[in-house]
């Protein structure tokens, strides 16, 4: 809201002054937010303002491209980019007169973590839950459309219902369409059953023997869960990515099923065809078709995706200045990257009617509030659907 024209914006900017900034998950952001992001970035550098932003799946052409944002609001002229290292995970770090980026260490557990990926059709996918968690275990199911996650919970339940009493797993839904006593009340549940141990290298005592948890996007950030299995709708690599860190997130140790010690990533919804995949209906108002079939013609023929070390590779091929090739045959690959660009074209567009001026010395503070516009239009028309 401090980087849109409205009468009080002053009091905003003014109010960020002074303070550390911290914002999260900065990946996730569409063009429209990400330009927003932007000119609060450039008047944070004017003000002199720290920012920490956060991130473990952002390309490094918009990592160039914030560090770029703030130093030039300081008055630095920016010349490209200054990368030192290619190692992942890594902290960049940026003042007035410098840029270092340092490799950063990870954790025993998220040292060396190998990948399965694996694929079931649609119409398979409730019987293979069901046997998957027979023996006991804790499966999540993401989807990218509510109507998904729906369909799947109401087929879960006539099927456990004819499951004999002591197989019956524990059963969760969750979307980011609930209400909100209601999804605060399906929040804490999972987090009493699926979070982390009270001590660290314990087992939660509250962790169910069997359990299923169909949801959205909801589960892919912000709660800490943990489960043995994770079963995802095709999304751009960094949304998998993401989802992935909710599979035996608290360590292995104490698993309790050797059927499922494997980390394993299952893809669903996808249809291979010779002029490429076939995703669920109404899949392309969620996230872009050239984000997804880029990650697609990635991941089709993998058997595994090793973390961390193939991470910030995977990101750049496709969210990079030179995204991966699509297979032969894929007719429409083209016309898909022609769209995204429009689609970023015209949410540029879009904000720069609403958003504040550059941070100009020479520029009169009047025009911050020139035609001021409404301060809550901190979404475009079409919603957060493309990553930057």
């Amino acid at each position: 809201m401090a980087g849109i024209r409205s009468k009080h914006v002053f009091v905003r900017i003014a109010g960020l002054s002074g303070k550390i900034i911290v914002i999260d998950e900065v990946h996730a952001f569409d063009t429209y937010m990400s330009r927003l992001l932007d000119r609060v970035l450039g008047w944070m550098g004017l003000l002199g303002v720290s920012v920490i932003l956060l991130s473990a799946t952002l390309p490094t052409h918009r990592r160039t491209q914030l560090i770029s944002t703030w130093r030039t609001g300081l008055g630095r002229e920016e010349s490209g980019t200054r990368e030192q290292i290619s190692a992942y995970p890594r902290l960049t770090y940026a003042t007035a007169d410098n840029i270092e980026t340092f490799p950063i260490a990870v954790s025993d557990l998220n040292a060396n973590r190998l990948m399965k990926l694996d694929n079931v059709a649609d119409e398979e996918l409730v019987d293979w839950l069901i046997s998957r968690i027979r023996k006991g275990g804790c499966v999540a199911v993401v989807h990218n459309l509510v109507r998904r996650a729906e369909a799947t919970h109401t087929h879960l339940l006539a099927a456990i219902e004819k499951l004999p009493a002591e197989e019956r797993p524990e059963l969760f839904a969750i979307t980011g369409q609930m209400a909100d006593k209601p999804r605060y009340e399906v929040e804490e549940a999972l987090r009493k059953r699926f979070g982390p141990p009270e001590e660290e290298g314990a087992r939660n005592p509250h962790r169910p023997v069997r359990a299923i948890v169909v949801g959205t996007q909801v589960l892919e950030s912000s709660l800490d869960l943990d489960f043995d299995v994770l079963v995802s709708d095709l999304a751009p690599i960094d949304s998998l990515i993401q989802r992935m860190g909710r599979v035996q997130r608290h360590g292995r140790v104490h698993r309790r099923f050797p059927h499922l010690t494997e980390l394993t990533l299952v893809i669903t919804g996808v249809t291979e065809t010779a002029k490429g995949p076939v995703l669920p209906p109404y899949t392309g108002a969620v996230y872009p078709r050239a984000l997804t079939w880029r990650t697609w013609a990635l991941l089709k023929d993998r058997t595994h995706i090793h973390s961390p070390t193939e991470v910030s590779d995977l990101i750049e091929q496709v969210y990079g200045t030179s995204p991966v090739a699509y297979p032969p045959g894929w007719k429409d690959g083209e016309a898909a990257d022609e769209q995204l660009l429009r689609k970023h074209d015209n949410q540029s567009a879009d904000v720069r009617l609403i958003c504040l001026p550059l941070p100009d010395p020479d520029r009169s503070l009047r025009d911050i509030t020139a035609q001021p516009t409404h301060s809550g239009k901190t979404r475009s028309r079409s919603g957060p659907h493309e990553r930057n």
